[in-house]
């Protein structure tokens, strides 16, 4: 499995999101802020993030970026989302995960199982963002209220509360 570089205390713990002392230092801290737990950019001069994507739809999550934008995050301005992971088939993911995780953005936004698991695969220290019908019941989250590892996300089915599957 590929490593980002220099990810910091979450990935030495495990917690995801890192402790409140643990995020004062951490980049995965700003990275975990791009929308998924601020209250709104926490961004000094020049602060830019990157969102890599995985998706078989051509623009996905599109709720996702207008939450981004409601709380400050401007494509062009403090937000860079590749592009490339948009429309892609499922063998592409885990060659276009492989090339997010090496070029080390800030999260991985992934639409569906087979996109979620490349990231998985090819990170566990980059924050994934993951869509899919059940991520718990799909292995990818321990449960929706503890995921665990550097997964999160969305579901559309009801959540259990534990299961026994991955979690990168």
């Amino acid at each position: 499995m590929a490593q980002g570089g220099g990810r910091g205390s979450e990935a030495q713990s495990g917690r995801w999101p890192p402790d409140a002392k643990a995020a004062r230092s951490d980049r995965a801290v700003r990275r975990y802020d791009v929308g998924v737990a601020a209250g709104g950019p926490r961004t000094g001069a020049g602060t830019h993030y990157r969102i890599g994507a995985l998706s078989p739809v051509p623009r996905a999550a599109v709720h996702f970026y207008d939450e981004l934008s409601r709380l400050g995050f401007v494509e062009g301005q403090n937000l860079q989302t590749d592009r490339q992971g948009y429309g892609l088939r499922p063998e592409q993911f885990r060659q276009q995960a492989a090339e997010l995780a090496k070029a080390k953005v800030d999260v991985l936004v992934c639409v569906g199982a087979a996109a979620i698991r490349a990231a998985q695969q090819a990170t566990a220290t980059i924050p994934i963002l993951g869509i899919t019908d059940d991520m718990v019941g799909e292995g990818f989250v321990r449960s929706m209220a503890h995921p665990g590892g550097n997964t999160t996300g969305s579901a559309s089915s009801p959540p259990n509360s534990t299961v026994s599957g991955r979690n990168s």
